[in-house]
């Protein structure tokens, strides 16, 4: 028994590595192949993982249904269907809408202002804030104004160089305005893709279901008739004496639930 539950561990700690493994990896490969395979494969390796484990400690336990019958039944259930054209051609359709309902989803994007935004702008001019020279005297001889013919000497002074120091002043000050763009996305559908879609999905229910109706009532007719002939036997069996007719009498009533052809008989 001690073999057993160790066995049972061991599959439950490969199970969570399995799971553990696929987790790391689909967060990897989910952005780059396409959006949502890694939520419809985990349901997949969850169903397969779970039903492993079962059929390992369902045959350590009873000996009889193990993973291998698991599998088996697994296949069957997931490809017997395909055996059936009918259902094959409503999935195809109803496959074919959900497809276009998928595509359709848009995206716009534009910009928009959203706002402003304000600087200062300061504007400086340049005055004169103070002006300075360089003189130099010198001694020249000049006609004396009182005495004429008389030379007289006098000194003169003349500027030899000139210096002006200007400053910055503030002149103007103005706000600038300056808008704010946003880029905006909007979601939409492509409604003549929807409209596809869900025009596709209706066309496979109708179909699905109107061969499901047509299965059904031609089953029921089969179960009519070997209920009527199980009766039939019975009846039979019990010693009694059946008259020609009643056998399709009771299949009609099986079938249809038309009771007339059935009470002449009783």
């Amino acid at each position: 028994m001690k073999r057993v539950w160790l066995k049972i561990a061991a599959a439950l700690v490969v199970a969570a590595l399995v799971l553990a493994s696929y987790a790391y990896l689909a967060s990897m490969l989910d952005p780059h192949v396409y959006p949502g395979i890694g939520l419809v494969g985990l349901v997949w390796v969850v169903a397969l993982t779970i039903g492993i484990v079962y059929g390992v400690v369902s045959y350590q336990l009873t000996g009889d249904f193990g993973w291998k019958q698991f599998l088996k039944l697994l296949a069957h259930l997931t490809f017997a269907w395909l055996r059936h054209w009918r259902l094959v051609v409503a999935l195809i359709f109803i496959s074919a809408g959900l497809i276009a309902i998928g595509a359709s989803p848009r995206t716009y994007l534009y910009q928009q202002v959203t706002g402003y935004r304000y600087i200062l702008e300061k504007e400086y001019v340049n005055v004169v804030d103070f002006v300075s020279g360089d003189f130099d005297s010198t001694k020249v001889l000049t006609e004396n104004e009182n005495w004429s013919g008389v030379i007289d000497s006098k000194w003169i002074t003349y500027l030899t160089a000139l210096k002006v120091t200007t400053t910055s002043v503030l002149r103007d000050v103005h706000l600038v305005e300056i808008p704010v763009y946003s880029w905006v996305q909007v979601w939409y559908l492509d409604m003549g893709l929807v409209l596809i879609g869900i025009t596709l999905i209706v066309i496979g229910l109708i179909f699905g279901l109107y061969q499901a109706v047509l299965a059904n009532n031609k089953l029921l007719q089969e179960c009519g008739e070997h209920t009527a002939k199980f009766h039939v036997n019975m009846l039979k069996m019990m010693g009694w004496e059946i008259p020609d007719g009643f056998e399709d009498a009771l299949a009609k009533f099986y079938k249809t639930g038309d009771s007339e052809d059935l009470r002449r008989y009783y």
